[in-house]
């Protein structure tokens, strides 16, 4: 599938000296995969219509640890090796090159990724005006902007590290301040779908965490898992999607939970719900 110049790109030679450039790399071609039929998006597609695949169901669906999927299209974002489009989809231009794929999307891509290119030129060219005027001598600037470099970079490491242990304790605080409810809404979803998900999983606690952050209910949880256990728990294709990363992310929950509202006192189809959250997007 790959060109054969691929691992002479300068953005896969920064990624293959990373710590995790095996795993990172497996990630993305496993996502190239997944994008090829779908305008080169990192999304779900509903006839026309795309929806954002979220972090959480990345890290589900392609079995890879949260905190890896976010390293790995943070650091292709960085590398511009991915693009991230308005509507919050991650695009893969290879994709589509990869594939010779000439849709209206695709097209529109192409375009859009020139228009950028021609855009970031255009600044790096004023930058460079600007430092034509600077009278500083040449060695005084690289001597300074070293020191104050290598300061930043110490105190930058300093801090982020700071702030991992923060996080790291906050975190921990409110799993146990929630830990009965964590334990109901699993054991709830466990029942209504026949699974066996644990309140092991940091991701699983995290997930439940910040929706009851978001003063939602356990009962609200419930009124979410019933609403779409119904509409999704006999369909094989739908029914991988009752789990925690699809019914609690932050995109999904607050939609799920007003459409269980308007259904409980009139029965909706699996057609119907698709086709009602294509129009909600």
């Amino acid at each position: 599938m790959k060109p054969d110049n691929f691992y002479d790109r300068d953005d896969i030679k920064r990624i293959d000296k990373m710590e995790h450039a095996g795993d990172i790399l497996n990630l993305y071609d496993k996502l190239i995969f997944y994008t090829m039929n779908r305008d080169g998006l990192l999304a779900h597609k509903y006839g026309d219509e795309y929806e954002v695949y979220t972090v959480e169901e990345i890290s589900e669906d392609f079995n890879y640890p949260i905190e890896l999927v976010k390293e790995a299209l943070d650091v292709f974002v960085k590398l511009h090796t991915i693009e991230l489009t308005d509507n919050g989809c991650y695009y893969f231009p290879d994709s589509l090159e990869y594939t010779k794929s000439t849709t209206v999307g695709a097209e529109s891509k192409r375009l859009q990724r020139e228009n950028r290119k021609l855009k970031q030129e255009q600044e790096n060219n004023e930058i460079d005006e600007i430092e034509k005027v600077d009278n500083c001598p040449e060695y005084i600037q690289v001597d300074t902007n070293i020191d104050i470099q290598e300061n930043t970079n110490q105190e930058k490491e300093k801090y982020i590290e700071k702030e991992k242990d923060v996080d790291s304790y906050n975190r921990e605080q409110l799993y146990n301040k929630y830990i009965q409810e964590i334990k109901e809404v699993i054991n709830y979803l466990n029942e209504r779908t026949n699974k066996k998900f644990t309140t092991d999983s940091d991701f699983v606690k995290s997930i439940i965490v910040d929706r009851l952050e978001e003063n939602h209910t356990v009962e609200e949880f419930k009124m979410v898992i019933d609403h779409k256990t119904d509409e999704w728990l006999n369909n094989k294709e739908f029914n991988k999607h009752l789990r925690p990363g699809t019914l609690f992310n932050k995109n999904n929950f607050e939609r799920y939970l007003n459409e269980s509202v308007g259904v409980v006192n009139k029965p909706t189809s699996l057609l119907e719900s698709v086709l009602s959250e294509m129009d909600d997007d």
